[in-house]
C-alpha cells in the first residue's frame, strides 16, 4: 500500500520532506507515484542482483564439483557423494599474507589449495614464528585438526595469491565415513606429514644457519620458481633463523653472482648452484 503525504510527513524529517515535496513539484508528478517509482526501480535492481548472486552461487558449487571430481584423492568416490560435498564447498580467494587459518580456532572447514601455496608456521612460547611446512596447489591444510575436532594446532598463511576450496567439516567427516578408501588416503597423507615434520625438525636442529637459508631458497624455488617475491623476514621465518642471518647469506650468494636483489623480490640466477655452493662452504 502506498503512503499518504501525511503518512509519510510523519516519518521523514522536516527537511527531506522539503526537498522530497519540491523535486515532485518540478517534475509535474505527485510524491505518491514518484515514492511508487522508485520502489519498482529498486525492487528491479535487488531482483538482478539476486540473480546475478545465484548465477555465482551455480557457476560456484559447478567448478567445486569439477575441482573433487579431478582430485586424486577423491577418486573412486560416487557422483552423487561429490555432489554433496560440492553443495557444502565455498570457493575463497587470500591475498599474499593474509591469514587462511588462525593457531587455537576451532576448525568447521576442511581446505584443499586449488591454486598457489601457503605456509604452516607455529609460535613459540618466546613469540617467534616458524614455519613447520609449506603446502601447494593440490594439498589439504589443518588436516588434522579438522578430523579430530580440535583446535588448530599452527597457522596457515597464504605466500602468494591463493584460492581454496573450503569444505563443511560436518558433511566432509559423512563423506569420509561412507567412502572407506578416500579414509585411508587421508590417514596415509596424515603419516606422511608427521615423517615430514620429523625431517625438518631434524634438519633445522642439525644445520647451521647459512644451511637452513640456502635449502629453503632452494626448496622456495623448486615450489615458485626463480623468482620469489618474499622478504628477508619471510626466509628467516621460513628457515628458523634472523633477518639478520638471512642478510648476511643473501648478500654472499650475490657475490657469488647465483642471485640478485630487489624491492621485495630475489631472482635466483643460477638455482643449480645453491647446493653446490652450500656443499663448498
Amino acid at each position: 500500500m502506498v503512503k499518504t503525504e501525511k503518512q509519510l510527513h510523519v516519518r521523514l524529517t522536516t527537511d527531506v520532506y522539503r526537498e522530497l515535496k519540491i523535486k515532485c513539484a518540478s517534475e509535474l508528478i505527485s510524491m505518491q507515484d514518484y515514492l511508487s517509482n522508485l520502489v519498482k526501480v529498486n525492487l528491479t535492481k535487488d531482483s538482478h542482483k539476486n540473480q546475478v548472486e545465484e548465477e555465482t552461487l551455480g557457476y560456484n558449487k559447478s567448478y567445486a564439483l569439477e575441482l573433487l571430481q579431478c582430485s586424486p584423492l577423491f577418486s573412486g568416490a560416487t557422483q552423487s557423494d561429490l555432489i554433496k560435498l560440492a553443495n557444502a564447498s565455498i570457493i575463497q580467494h587470500f591475498s599474499k599474507g593474509e591469514s587462511i587459518i588462525r593457531e587455537g580456532d576451532i576448525p568447521n572447514l576442511y581446505h584443499i589449495i586449488i591454486n598457489g601455496s601457503a605456509r604452516v608456521s607455529k609460535i613459540s612460547l618466546s613469540g617467534k614464528e616458524f614455519t613447520i611446512f609449506i603446502r601447494r596447489t593440490g594439498e589439504s591444510i589443518g588436516q588434522p585438526s579438522v578430523i579430530l575436532g580440535k583446535p588448530h594446532i599452527a597457522s596457515t598463511i597464504a605466500l602468494e595469491e591463493s584460492d581454496i576450496l573450503s569444505i563443511d567439516r560436518e558433511e566432509m567427516l559423512k563423506f569420509l565415513a561412507q567412502n572407506n578408501t578416500v579414509s585411508s588416503r587421508l590417514m596415509y597423507l596424515a603419516m606422511e606429514r608427521i615423517c615430514q615434520l620429523f625431517e625438518t625438525l631434524i634438519e633445522m636442529s642439525s644445520n647451521n644457519t647459512t644451511q637452513r637459508v640456502i635449502k629453503t631458497l632452494s626448496k622456495l624455488t623448486s615450489i615458485h620458481g626463480t623468482i620469489l617475491q618474499l622478504t628477508h623476514q619471510d626466509i628467516a621465518t621460513m628457515s628458523w633463523t634472523t633477518m639478520e642471518t638471512v642478510t648476511r647469506v643473501i648478500k654472499k650468494l650475490k657475490n657469488a653472482d647465483i642471485i640478485t636483489v630487489g624491492r621485495s623480490r630475489i631472482i635466483i640466477k643460477k638455482p643449480e648452484q645453491l647446493l653446490i655452493y652450500l656443499e663448498n662452504h
